[in-house]
């Protein structure tokens, strides 16, 4: 370019041929050998383009705060590598950055990292490494994407043999995880155990995973606990096994306030809980859940053949399940215990076997909720007195309101009505006084 005469001397280059060099540079660097690191300094705003145009291909953050600034239409090879021990905060503004061979944000063991985001922020190949004995917090306005875009890659958290850590999602914007591969996991890993937690309290979060065996939020092994409170979140798992929130065998600990659409397709899939025979507990607070399953056997909530634990209360729950051997919210073949105490819930499914709410040989307590769904080969629910109820339909869309009172006790009974349900529809004892109380 600088060979091309000119009557007058350029104030600047073109932009096009600027952005042409800077791409060509950007190519030569991803094609270098040399592992250059750069040392991150306190309250350093460091350009991840300008970086990588001087070769640098590591960013290694110690006690720090600092920020690394980038262009969301270059991408940029660079890995950031987190201290042993270190307390960091580190900020990323508008990044574009792709692994090698090694996840994008790498985190040292007994290590914490509080990751700001502003702007759109993208990482590829594969995204952020919580071994067991750290913990990452996400804060900011801005978002983030991680594709992981090779077979059984790290979305984030742990895909090896050791644990997954903590990582708490506490942010205003979206977190998008796209996984694909023959192991295909979102946010979470391979393994978990007593002290892994994953935790959403903010924002939006939108997990993709397709694999053979897929995982959008949890673990293939262990204890998993996951907490989802005052967020929005959008999942879609498909595979031979897949699971959108939980663990395929592993025991869980989830409870959920906020609003969940989920998509689980497969042989064998679960969307909130554990693929196959395990323990556990499901606390549904409040907030609202929409589930849409295919699959020749599973539980929409719960566990197919396990003694999960599963209580709701306040929230309103759809789910429709299509398959051969299925269930709605409990353990299907297993024997725990379900109980609903509060909220609107609709289940239908389209099954050669099915088992609507609870178990073949669990426990069922209904206690309030306007409930609709066939339990036809399910348990006999029963009230908190242990006295047998039945359905009783109410056609009008005023709230249901009565003290219960029987024989061996009284309690209060709540249901309202929704778009989701005709009607109002509560279970009761057959032989019981329904007295009306005002509502406050």
């Amino acid at each position: 370019y600088t060979g091309r005469p000119n009557a007058v001397i350029a104030e600047s280059i073109n932009e096009e041929i600027e952005n042409e060099i800077v791409a060509i540079n950007l190519k030569l660097a991803k094609l270098a050998y040399e592992n250059k690191i750069y040392e991150a300094g306190n309250h350093d705003v460091v350009s991840a383009v300008n970086l990588a145009l001087d070769f640098y291909s590591q960013i290694m953050v110690g006690q720090v705060s600092a920020q690394i600034v980038g262009e969301q239409d270059r991408e940029v090879c660079m890995n950031i590598k987190v201290r042993d021990g270190a307390e960091a905060v580190l900020t990323l503004k508008n990044v574009n950055l792709r692994g090698r061979e090694t996840p994008v944000i790498d985190i040292g063991e007994n290590a914490s990292l509080t990751l700001i985001l502003e702007g759109e922020n993208t990482l590829s190949y594969e995204g952020i490494y919580v071994p067991k004995s750290s913990r990452l917090l996400i804060q900011g306005g801005g978002n983030l994407t991680v594709h992981v875009d090779h077979n059984n890659g790290l979305g984030i958290g742990s895909m090896s043999d050791i644990p997954y850590g903590s990582v708490w999602f506490d942010g205003e914007g979206t977190l998008r995880v796209e996984s694909n591969g023959d192991v295909a996991i979102g946010i979470g890993g391979m393994n978990a155990d007593e002290e892994s937690e994953l935790k959403f309290t903010g924002g939006n979060i939108e997990v993709i995973s397709n694999g053979s065996k897929s995982i959008c939020i949890g673990s293939v092994e262990g204890f998993t606990r996951i907490i989802l409170d005052n967020c929005t979140a959008a999942l879609s798992a498909s595979g031979a096994d897949a699971v959108c929130i939980g663990s395929f065998n592993g025991d869980v600990d989830i409870s959920s306030t906020a609003e969940i659409e989920m998509d689980a397709s497969g042989s064998a899939a679960t969307g909130i809980g554990s693929l196959h025979d395990r323990g556990g507990r499901i606390a549904i607070n409040a907030g609202k859940i929409r589930l849409i399953q295919h699959c020749m056997g599973g539980t929409a909530i719960g566990s197919m053949d396990g003694t999960m634990d599963i209580s709701i209360h306040g929230s309103e729950i759809f789910v429709y399940v299509e398959g051969t051997d299925v269930g709605g919210i409990g353990n299907y073949h297993g024997c725990g215990k379900t109980y609903v105490h509060s909220g609107v819930i609709k289940v239908s499914l389209l099954a050669a076997n099915s088992i609507a709410l609870g178990d073949k040989k669990g426990y069922l307590e209904i206690s309030g909720g306007n409930i609709q769904c066939d339990l036809v080969g399910a348990v006999q629910p029963v009230n908190q007195f242990g006295v047998p109820l039945f359905e009783k339909v109410i056609e009008s869309q005023e709230p249901y309101f009565c003290r219960i009172e029987t024989i061996e006790g009284m309690y209060q009974y709540f249901a309202e009505s929704s778009e989701l349900i005709e009607g109002i529809h509560v279970y009761i004892p057959k032989f019981c006084i329904e007295m009306p109380l005002e509502l406050t």
